[in-house]
């Protein structure tokens, strides 16, 4: 009897012994584990707040419906069957005005005919699809091809007619001289212009 109580409690201390080891492997674990854990849900939060965020933005900007192009091109054909062709550095469409395209940098090219190009540019630009009006703004400089340029602040282009005017000075230089006027309307193809307002004219002989 004296011996299996002894190997008994050999026995018993034998487990304590091993539970309180696992139990300290446990902590140890624990102790180096804990860190990293800790660390990593704080990245897991962090992520998924940046990532919310990022999707927050995008659905923003679909919702509300501005779009950008980069490099765009317009092209088109005014009443006489002529193409055209609107560039730009950059084009953004406004919600709620879909017709409307904001231009950074427009530039517009005519074929006048087989031998004889139009061109216009100026820094800002709206063109309208529903006329199909061009109002430029900033540095606007036009080009009749036949050695006739004229530059102003403003006009506004009728891409079907090519009927230009603007109610801003101009400054028009050619082959005939030079003319400076507070507004101008150009016509048939440049064929008419009027100028109104302090017109000055330099012409020659």
């Amino acid at each position: 009897m004296g011996g299996a109580s002894t190997s008994d409690a050999a026995a018993r201390s034998s487990q304590a012994a091993r539970a309180v080891r696992e139990r300290s492997k446990r902590i140890a674990f624990w102790r180096k584990a804990l860190p990293w854990t800790m660390a990593l849900i704080v990245l897991l939060v962090v992520g998924w707040i940046g990532a919310r965020s990022v999707v927050s933005y995008f659905i923003q900007r679909a919702a509300s419906g501005v779009i950008h192009m980069t490099n765009p091109r317009f092209y088109g054909k005014d009443e006489k069957g002529r193409s055209f062709l609107i560039t730009a550095k950059e084009a953004t469409r406004v919600p709620g005005q879909i017709d409307r395209i904001i231009l950074d940098g427009p530039q517009l090219a005519l074929e006048l005919s087989p031998t004889k190009r139009g061109s216009a540019s100026a820094d800002r630009g709206v063109y309208q699809e529903k006329t199909r009006l061009l109002h430029l703004n900033g540095k606007v400089k036009f080009d009749d091809g036949a050695g006739n340029r004229f530059m102003s602040d403003k006009a506004e282009v009728d891409t079907k007619t090519w009927a230009i005017h603007g109610e801003s000075g101009v400054v028009g230089e050619g082959p005939i001289g030079r003319i400076t006027a507070s507004s101008y309307a150009i016509t048939d193809d440049g064929k008419h212009a009027l100028f109104t307002g302090g017109v000055k004219a330099h012409l020659v002989n």
